[in-house]
């Protein structure tokens, strides 16, 4: 994984702008976007072979299932899913209206969702 936590910020701000990034935001944020996209388009590699620890861990929770089956849904969604990446605002009602026809997710449950893994949506936005 490329160091950016050791970059500079004109450094991070190239990168970022490379993936459509915001580049006007703080340095936290712009080191956890690029390492999120990196994972994400490189976790075929980083996990060819390894054994994860969901496989020797205890049963996952209700939330722990619900989150796996949203993350899935999303990843299968190219649109939905790029969008994602590039940290655009969702509209959280169509998003909820779309996910929850395949997955039944409550709309607080979704929220939850979102925030814990960084989804920017238009219901979200301020609720920190």
């Amino acid at each position: 994984m490329p160091g950016y936590p050791k970059m500079s910020m004109d450094e991070l701000k190239d990168a970022a702008a490379r993936y459509g990034l915001r580049v006007n935001t703080s340095r936290r944020l712009l080191i956890h976007q690029l390492t999120a996209i990196w994972e994400q388009t490189h976790k075929n590699y980083t996990t060819a072979g390894a054994v994860t620890t969901e496989s020797i861990t205890e049963p996952q929770t209700a939330t722990q299932q619900l989150h796996s089956q949203l993350r899935s849904y999303i990843q299968g969604h190219t649109y939905l899913y790029e969008r994602i990446l590039c940290y655009q605002v969702l509209d959280f009602d169509s998003t909820h209206r779309q996910i929850s026809s395949k997955i039944p997710c409550q709309k607080s449950a979704l929220r939850k969702f979102f925030d814990a893994e960084g989804i920017v949506s238009n219901s979200n936005v301020g609720h920190h």
